[in-house]
């Protein structure tokens, strides 16, 4: 599911100046801010629908906190994520 805002007044409604991301049961990237989009250089374009690996590096157990999230519906933040450069960056 995609989310469309449609007029200014709705756009400023839901502006956030930290990155949200969120990621459905498939494990597929479902919002993307423009804080998100600050924080790793991906446009949101690039990263709507894509699997939740292209952000999240495997090796570090990140998949392990997303899949428990997945699981019991608890909200996480300041996890590591790949910025564009291909560098994983540490947010915590």
């Amino acid at each position: 599911m995609r989310f469309k805002v449609d007029t200014l007044e709705a756009k400023k409604k839901f502006v956030a100046s930290d990155g949200i991301i969120a990621i459905n049961k498939e494990h597929r990237i479902i919002v993307f801010n423009d804080g998100a989009s600050r924080i790793t250089g991906f446009s949101t374009d690039e990263i709507i629908s894509k699997q939740s690996n292209i952000l999240f590096d495997p090796t570090l157990g990140e998949n392990t906190i997303i899949n428990n999230s997945l699981n019991s519906g608890e909200i996480f933040s300041n996890i590591s994520l790949r910025i564009k450069t291909g560098v994983t960056s540490n947010l915590r």
